[in-house]
């Protein structure tokens, strides 16, 4: 098991598109959230079985965006434990291929739907709040045109969002942020 770094660049199509599936997002947040965990715990997270965990644990380590780790004792089986191999992982801005921009468009739709299932069982519960500083809900769609100034003062805020998720940590509630900005296509302009 080779050491934990801060970020990995996701270099190859192949490390994207593993990520274009809503469980394989749902692992990468468990892991995230507890560092490291046996197939079977995941499963139990996920709401999954541990055969399917396994399944999409192999494509995930596959590509080196998981690794094994230690092998613990399970009654009367060892298991192995997963984590990440990075607390963040990126993609990499320079790379332009059509593989790579169509496995970051899958990977987007999956990153959406998980964020709707998210969302929507958030909004069952009767403790929501909607509004004021402390709400912890909230869904929003901004159309702007905020030429290139403010598109550089949009990327440097949310630089900073970035960075406060980066910082935060420990026993308290987690939360989900979803980001996703683009361009429109000239039909919607």
């Amino acid at each position: 098991m080779g050491a934990r770094r801060d970020k990995l660049v996701l270099g190859s199509p192949g490390q994207v598109a593993a990520l274009g599936s809503p469980v394989r997002f749902r692992i990468v947040d468990i892991l995230s959230l507890q560092g490291a965990a046996s197939a079977r715990e995941i499963a139990g997270r996920a709401g999954r079985s541990v055969t399917s965990i396994y399944y999409h644990l192999r494509i995930l380590r596959k590509v080196g965006i998981i690794e094994e780790g230690e092998t613990r004792g399970a009654g009367r089986r060892a298991e192995k434990v997963y984590r990440l191999r990075a607390e963040r992982l990126v993609i990499d801005p320079k790379r332009r291929s059509a593989d790579y921009r169509k496995a970051l468009a899958d990977n987007c739709a999956a990153l959406l739907r998980r964020a709707g299932r998210d969302y929507r069982i958030a909004a069952e519960s009767p403790e929501i709040r909607l509004d004021g500083e402390e709400r912890d809900l909230m869904i929003r769609r901004l159309v702007l045109r905020p030429g290139r100034q403010g598109l550089a003062r949009l990327n440097r805020l949310l630089d900073r969002i970035s960075a406060l998720a980066d910082r935060s940590g420990g026993e308290e509630e987690p939360f989900a942020l979803t980001i996703v900005m683009s361009r429109l296509p000239e039909s919607d302009r």
